[in-house]
């Protein structure tokens, strides 16, 4: 880095310089590798869909990265020095916000809570934010930093997945079914509640040896071998039985299973379906 000064005489005419050099090396490298840094977290956030931010409580501004009004669609500003935008949160959203952020300061610990914002084109996009309050050395809350992420695909996929869920419990409860999962290491076997309430229990067995146990005596031995053969001939089955009903009778179920196989070939488990047809 060189630092020179131009001399002139006393007429005003160039005599030469006078300066420093000095070697910035170290202190350029530094600046190329910030520099470097800062592109790449640019280029992560905007992946992400991603904005940082910061809020200042003695000036009450808040600051945010470009990437949070380019992800709700607005254009980027001409000029840097041009105000961005206001954004607008969802009036419903209000309330738990600032609900949650107060849960914050008193605990004196980072949040995470997601809520609508008003994108460029007038609809609502979800978004999640996740702040830390920032406090002085006396103990005074002095602002937040924090991140904002654009969610929206996220929610709606997750919504879309709980209503699937939701036609699939009703499927279930109409055709009086069950489905179940049943995993050779742990010995765990999981089922859907609907064949149990039909048969009017209040809750499922809570191990494999429970749901034999409510099996017919006479049932069980070509239950089990039916579910042996599929296993060796790595095909589903199908076989009824008689299930014991909470008022001691004795109702007709008929399951449904696939056995399931690991990428190297080894017997892992079943997946299945238990249907009410005893009236069939």
């Amino acid at each position: 880095e060189d630092r020179g000064v131009p001399l002139f005489d006393t007429s005003g005419g160039l005599t030469g310089y006078r300066g420093t050099s000095q070697d910035v090396d170290e202190q350029v490298r530094r600046e190329e590798m910030l520099q470097e840094s800062d592109d790449r977290q640019r280029d992560a956030l905007r992946l992400a869909r991603a904005s940082i931010w910061s809020w200042d409580r003695r000036t009450r501004t808040t600051w945010n990265s470009p990437a949070l009004h380019e992800m709700l669609g607005y254009s980027p500003r001409p000029d840097a020095s041009d105000p961005p935008p206001v954004l607008r949160r969802h009036p419903d959203d209000d309330k738990h916000v600032r609900r949650f952020i107060e849960h914050a300061i008193r605990q004196r610990s980072p949040y995470t809570i997601r809520y609508r914002l008003i994108r460029a084109d007038g609809l609502w996009g979800w978004a999640e934010e996740r702040g830390t309050p920032i406090f002085d050395a006396s103990g005074e809350l002095t602002g937040y930093r924090g991140t904002t992420q654009d969610v929206d695909e996220q929610v709606q996929r997750e919504q879309a997945l709980r209503e699937s869920d939701d036609r699939q419990r009703e499927a279930l409860h109409v055709a009086r079914a069950t489905i179940w999962t049943w995993d050779h290491a742990t010995k765990v076997l999981w089922q859907s509640p609907e064949l149990y309430l039909t048969l009017g229990y209040d809750s499922v067995p809570g191990s494999f040896e429970g749901r034999v146990q409510m099996r017919h005596p006479d049932d069980r031995e070509h239950t089990r071998l039916e579910a042996e053969a599929a296993i060796r001939a790595r095909r589903p089955y199908v076989v009824r039985y008689r299930l014991a009903r909470a008022d001691g009778t004795w109702n007709w179920v008929e399951q449904r299973g696939t056995p399931q196989y690991n990428a190297a070939g080894d017997y892992i488990g079943f997946r299945g379906t238990s249907q009410d047809v005893d009236e069939q």
